[in-house]
């Protein structure tokens, strides 16, 4: 399940749980639409949580909750 947010400072988040692997900033991710189409995508700014708190990352690993602002390629 993912979610959408915005920051007014880097603009619309993508927000989700990574199920495997890492993610870092720089790295080509696909996000999946609602509708099933798939999308690559460049992370440019990454975010973990602790509690309510979005906290600025460069990696995350599965497990994590994490916010992503997207570059398309």
């Amino acid at each position: 399940m993912t979610n959408i947010d915005y920051d007014n400072y880097v603009g619309r988040l993508a927000i989700g749980r990574i199920f495997s692997g890492t993610v870092k900033t720089g790295d080509t991710v696909a996000l999946m639409k609602g509708n099933s189409e798939i999308s690559k995508t460049k992370v440019s700014f990454l975010y973990t949580f602790e509690g309510l708190e979005r906290l600025t990352a460069s990696e995350a690993s599965s497990g994590e909750i994490i916010a992503l602002q997207e570059s398309k390629e």
